[in-house]
């Protein structure tokens, strides 16, 4: 993640050096790496909600996936609703100024224009990076769980680290936004060609980008393949080979600790009843056998959900004699 963002920073000087003179070939340059590396990201970005998607499949972390995949979708929602702000604005741009080619364009304008689209431009991402907190849930208390002062940790670090809005906080006041969204507003947009412009809203789409992946990565992180989640249950058994011996006959019993999942959704059919899970995870059926002496069964049929998310249905069948 480090990474990411130190990558990012790097392009902000780079953007810093070519304001002065606006070298039209450096601008190209950095433009055309910005889009691309946006590309990347964005492809980090499906592969994280696939592997969320994913991990719904398995009955071993669905009851996380069902936990943390509203917080991915919440978040990816409003980056998405940005994204396509700036992505409106900069097929505006191209259009308006004739691919780049005319130095003037109304847009330019608008976007350095008191409360005109540049304003709504910023004011959207510092709601973004304020509602950090609300998308993962977090409560405000002094007293709150370990998990949420971990998140809190989280969200301090990303909310330093990343280039998005550097050194806007939600701690600001009223006042202090507004001269912040003033001052971005000059140093991003004033005076600047159609070029620097798109460069620009190709940095802040990379931006709110690397901030929507890393996001999005950490709720993947919540959640790993193959993990434990106390769903079994331990049950002693003791089962005898037979239920009806003759005099001098022997008996095997069989005795041991069965582990039993609920994870798998099993269920459970016994005599043609349904039964349902005990506090030990285990279906018990308790009957008075009726009929005529002789060989009788009971039939087993047992449902339930594989890893992969298929189901899987065995029949079993428990012998017992009835004696004269």
């Amino acid at each position: 993640m480090t990474k990411t963002f130190m990558a990012l920073s790097v392009t902000t000087l780079l953007l810093v050096g070519c304001r002065e003179k606006e070298n039209t070939t450096r601008l190209k340059a950095i433009n055309e790496t910005l889009e691309f590396s946006g590309g990347v990201i964005m492809d980090e970005i499906k592969l994280a909600c696939g592997e969320m998607r994913e991990k719904g499949k398995d009955p071993q972390t669905a009851i996380l996936v069902e936990r943390w995949m509203p917080r991915q979708v919440s978040i990816q929602k409003a980056a998405d609703s940005i994204w396509l702000f700036i992505d409106e604005l900069k097929k505006k741009l191209v259009r308006e100024s004739d691919s780049l080619q005319k130095s003037n364009a109304t847009i330019v304008k608008d976007l350095c224009k008191q409360n005109g689209i540049g304003y709504s431009l910023i004011h959207k991402m510092m709601a973004f990076k304020d509602s950090l907190p609300v998308f993962f849930h977090i409560p405000y208390s002094i007293d709150s769980s370990y998990e949420f002062v971990g998140l809190r940790r989280y969200l301090q670090f990303i909310e330093k680290a990343t280039p998005l809005l550097t050194g806007y906080s939600d701690n600001l006041s009223d006042g202090q936004k507004s001269a912040y969204a003033q001052q971005w507003i000059a140093d991003n947009f004033q005076d600047c060609s159609p070029l620097m412009a798109l460069v620009v809203l190709n940095k802040m789409e990379n931006d709110l980008v690397t901030i929507e992946k890393e996001l999005l990565q950490y709720c993947n992180s919540k959640i790993a393949y193959g993990c434990v989640l106390n769903y079994d249950k331990f049950f002693a058994i003791a089962v005898a080979n037979s239920n009806y011996i003759k005099l001098g006959q022997s008996i095997d019993v069989t005795a041991g600790v069965g582990s039993f999942s609920e994870a798998a959704k099993p269920t459970i059919t016994i005599n043609g009843e349904k039964v349902k899970l005990n506090d030990d995870a285990v279906a018990a059926y308790h009957f008075t056998p009726v009929g005529k002496p002789g060989a009788h069964r009971v039939k087993v049929k047992i449902e339930f959900t594989k890893p992969d998310g298929t189901t899987a249905e065995v029949h079993k069948e428990i012998k017992y004699t009835i004696a004269e």
